[in-house]
């Protein structure tokens, strides 16, 4: 019989075995380590959430996910712990570790917004934008339709904005109207909840489903 630890742990070998995969990892881990010491505290995991979204983190929220993440109970995350729980299936933190993760990406600056990634919806290739709004500064400059309480249809795309910017850059591969944002940050399948997440100024991770597909 295969136990659930011992998946986890083939799947912590294979992720580690791939060198970008664990760089990237390392890299999310040092955004949350502000002191360097190679643990993360509660602090630090505060300091991180409620710097994302203060009006959907509280100390109670803090101290459930720093109980989900600690395993070993003695009041820090490890990189072993961190790890294990960003390649946890539980549905309850997916947003969460999506975020996490994203700690590790480049960051993406208006002026050299760049797009060579892919991912699938379903069986439909998507556009991913990854767009630093930490600073809270780019527009991403379009208006969106989430009628269908499950997307946001895009319905103007504005000059000048991060999104009009991405279309002179890469004339290959464009953003439309009628395209739909599909999932921001490892958020999907409710309009309302992808708009909100859109309106973050964090790292953002948008994925768009081309209208012509």
């Amino acid at each position: 019989k295969v136990t659930m630890a011992s998946d986890v742990a083939c799947e912590m070998e294979a992720f580690i075995s791939d060198t970008e995969a664990y760089r990237r990892s390392i890299d999310a881990f040092r955004g949350f380590d502000a002191n360097q010491d190679g643990v993360i505290s509660r602090e630090e995991l505060a300091r991180v959430f409620i710097a994302m979204d203060p009006d959907h983190w509280n100390d109670k929220r803090v101290g459930k996910l720093m109980a989900a993440v600690d395993v070993n109970r003695d009041g820090v995350i490890h990189y072993e712990e961190f790890l294990k729980w960003l390649l946890n299936k539980d549905r309850e933190w997916d947003m969460e570790r999506g975020a996490a993760q994203l700690r590790g990406e480049r960051k993406i600056q208006k002026a050299s917004l760049t797009c060579d990634r892919r991912k699938k919806h379903g069986t439909r290739e998507c556009i991913v934008l990854e767009i630093d709004q930490s600073g809270g500064r780019a527009k991403l400059g379009i208006e969106a339709d989430g009628s269908d309480e499950q997307t946001l249809l895009i319905t103007d795309i504005k000059a000048g904005g991060v999104f009009d910017t991405f279309n002179k850059e890469d004339t290959a591969r464009r953003i439309s109207v009628g395209d739909r944002i599909v999932d921001v940050n490892g958020v999907s399948g409710d309009s309302k909840l992808i708009f909100r997440e859109l309106k973050k100024k964090v790292l953002l991770e948008i994925s768009i489903l081309p209208g012509h597909q």
